[in-house]
């Protein structure tokens, strides 16, 4: 039982629980082909991830909108290759070498995430592609 209004305030602040509005994305599966019939091989994803992350670290990369705008509504918190294979808390099955970006977005970015609106990644890079093998090779995120 409730005996004062401030009681009343703790118990209601306790039971609040705000999202982190965090997600876990796939950026890259090595050796399988993507929406474009082109695959990287694992040390290309590997030396990919590592760009990626140089660039980051330098600031040279900024959070991007459908490749048409760099925006602030989402962060890019680390990316990384997966060390094991596991199932996510959702169930799928994720691979060792799978290339991870770990993002949080801002509450109404959220809310269209939420909702199927946002889904997935686009890593944006410059590589070469083999055009009669579809493999990427030489993946740079370097603006220059």
């Amino acid at each position: 039982m409730i005996n004062n209004f401030k009681e009343l305030i703790l118990k209601s602040a306790k039971q609040e629980t705000q999202e982190e509005r965090v997600s876990v994305e796939v950026v890259y599966v090595p050796e399988e082909r993507d929406h474009h019939n082109q695959y990287m091989s694992k040390a290309t994803v590997v030396a990919a991830c590592a760009d990626f992350n140089s660039n980051l670290a330098a600031g040279k990369i900024s959070a991007n909108l459908y490749h048409i705008s760099n925006t602030n509504k989402f962060e890019i918190i680390k990316s990384w290759i997966n060390e094991i294979d596991m199932v996510s808390p959702t169930g799928e099955e994720v691979k060792e070498g799978v290339w991870l970006v770990e993002l949080r977005y801002s509450p109404e970015l959220w809310i269209e995430k939420k909702a199927g609106k946002i889904q997935g990644v686009s890593i944006g890079c410059r590589g070469v592609v083999n055009p009669e093998t579809g493999e990427i090779t030489g993946v740079t995120f370097s603006p220059d």
